[in-house]
C-alpha cells in the first residue's frame, strides 16, 4: 500500500504552521490534521505515528480512534485509521475510511477548516489499490479451495461386475472337471499302490517257500508229472 505519502504530508504540514504564524494573513489549502490544543492531544497525536512507523498497529488505531473522539471531521485521522485496518487485512472498512476522508475535505472543526490539496489523487489511488487487493486475495483464496476439497474427497468404491449365468456355469464346470480329475488321479493311484503291495506280497511268499524247500506252484507241477 502507497502510504509513503505521509512524510509529505508531515513536512507540509510543519511549513503551513509556521505560515501560519506568520504576520501577514495567508490561505493554507492543505491542512489535514488535527488542531491539537492540550499537552495531551499532541502526545496522542504523537504516539499514534510514532506507534504505525515501529509496526505497532494495534496501539496507533487506539490512539487514531482516541482523537476521532475529540476531532471526528480530521481526515488525517480517518487515513491514519484506514491504515491501520487495512494492516489487518480489513480491506473494504480502510476504503470506507479513506472515502470519508475525500468527503471531509474542505470541512471545518475547532477553529480549523481541512484541506486535502493535491493528495486527493494519492487516496483515490489508495482506494483503487485496496480493491484490486480485495480482488486478488478472493482469487487466491478461491484457487485453494477447490485442490482442497479435491484432495478430501474419498474415492467412490467401483461396483463388483456381476456374474452371468453362463459364467456362473462355466466356473461351476470348471470346478466340477477340476475335482473329479483329482478323484480319478487318487483312485489310481491307490490301486497302483495296491497292486504294486499284492505283488510284493507274493514275492515274498514264494522266497520263503523256496527257503523251506517247497516248490512253487510250477515246480510242483513238474514233479508231479515226472513221478507219473
Amino acid at each position: 500500500m502507497s502510504f509513503g505519502w505521509l512524510l509529505a504530508t508531515a513536512v507540509v504540514a510543519g511549513v503551513a504552521s509556521r505560515l501560519k504564524s506568520s504576520p501577514e494573513r495567508i490561505v493554507i489549502e492543505y491542512d489535514p490534521f488535527p488542531n491539537c490544543q492540550t499537552a495531551r492531544e499532541q502526545a496522542i497525536f504523537d504516539k499514534m505515528r510514532s506507534d504505525y512507523n515501529q509496526g505497532e498497529f494495534t496501539e496507533s488505531l487506539e490512539a487514531a480512534e482516541t482523537l476521532l473522539k475529540i476531532f471526528p471531521r480530521c481526515p488525517f485521522l480517518h487515513i491514519q485509521r484506514g491504515m491501520c485496518i487495512g494492516q489487518f487485512g480489513r480491506y473494504k472498512e480502510a476504503i470506507r475510511e479513506f472515502e470519508t476522508t475525500l468527503a471531509l475535505d474542505g470541512a471545518s472543526e475547532a477553529g480549523r477548516t481541512y484541506g486535502m490539496g493535491p493528495n486527493t489523487q494519492v487516496v483515490q489511488a489508495d482506494i483503487q489499490l485496496l480493491r484490486n487487493m480485495i480482488v486478488a486475495r478472493d482469487r487466491a483464496l478461491a484457487s485453494a479451495a477447490v485442490p482442497s476439497s479435491q484432495g478430501t474427497k474419498a474415492e467412490a468404491p467401483k461396483p463388483r461386475a456381476k456374474k452371468t449365468k453362463s459364467e456362473s456355469a462355466s466356473l461351476s464346470g470348471k470346478g466340477t472337471t477340476r475335482s473329479s480329475r483329482a478323484k480319478d488321479e487318487g483312485t489310481r493311484a491307490r490301486n497302483e499302490g495296491g497292486s504294486e503291495t499284492t505283488s510284493r506280497r507274493g514275492r515274498s511268499s514264494a522266497r520263503k517257500r523256496l527257503n523251506e524247500g517247497e516248490p512253487s506252484t510250477g515246480e510242483s507241477v513238474d514233479a508231479r508229472d515226472a513221478g507219473a
